[in-house]
């Protein structure tokens, strides 16, 4: 049984290597353009300090939106950081090597080398590179929101005089019709019997029960119930004591419904 192991190789860790920082317009023509060439690097050993410089190719000029994506760049060489930096590839091999040499491990990697120096990249002329940072600050700030002017009223719905609810609502009062009132005994009957399976009622609730009307309820409600109007059981109905005679002394309540 063989285990997959990633390998490492560092057979060029000590080789230097520089880290080019480059403006974002050519960082997002870079990455638009496909296997083209960045530029040139020239520097000149003409003067006391060598001038080092990036030409930008004219191909990759054209990747970008920018008319005045400048071509001449310096390049200003600081020392790398404290930390120690290295550069990774990932080489990845193909199937057809996998299967003809099945020793290869699936992953290798290999150190480029060792960051040496570190430059930046500006354009040649301030003027050209702080107008083109102006115009990209400008942009961003700008609303993605368009203001469009209708010629006609955009109309998503039709308004209605009668909705669906308010139809149903009205059906159902027809088919059913108004509460008629039972015997008031009758009523009372139902409420002690309610009050003995619980202690506490909303309103509501005992309409639902009882099925008789808001108006006529409540009047059997005040003679024989009181109606609370502090925690913890506000807003809720319960027997007088003069009529209570609950079962027991672990009594349900009910919620508010």
């Amino acid at each position: 049984m063989t285990e997959d192991v990633d390998f490492l190789d560092v057979s060029s860790a000590g080789k230097p290597v520089w880290l080019l920082k480059v403006p974002n317009y050519v960082k997002e023509a870079w990455e638009t353009a496909e296997d083209s060439e960045v530029g040139t690097i020239k520097i000149n050993t003409g003067k006391k300090k060598p001038e080092l410089s990036l030409n930008v190719s004219q191909k990759l000029k054209s990747k970008s939106p920018d008319t005045s994506f400048p071509l001449e760049h310096k390049m200003n060489l600081n020392p790398p950081e404290r930390q120690q930096m290295f550069v990774f590839v990932e080489n990845v091999t193909s199937d057809a090597t996998k299967e003809s040499d099945s020793s290869l491990p699936p992953q290798r990697f290999s150190i480029v080398g060792k960051i040496e120096k570190r430059a930046d990249c500006r354009p040649e002329g301030t003027d050209v590179y702080m107008s083109m940072k102006k115009r990209r600050i400008e942009a961003s700030a700008q609303s993605k929101d368009i203001v469009k002017q209708l010629e006609r009223p955009v109309r998503t719905f039709a308004p209605k005089s009668r909705h669906e609810e308010d139809i149903l609502h009205e059906e159902k009062k027809k088919t059913e019709g108004k509460r008629a009132r039972e015997d008031k005994r009758a009523v009372m009957d139902i409420l002690f019997k309610c009050f003995e399976r619980h202690q506490y009622y909303s309103f509501k609730d005992l309409l639902r029960l009882t099925d008789q009307p808001p108006t006529f309820l409540k009047e059997i409600l005040k003679e024989i119930a009181s109606y609370n109007t502090k925690s913890p059981h506000k807003h809720m109905w319960e027997l007088k004591e003069e009529y209570r005679c609950y079962k027991g002394t672990d009594t349900a309540k009910a919620e508010d419904g």
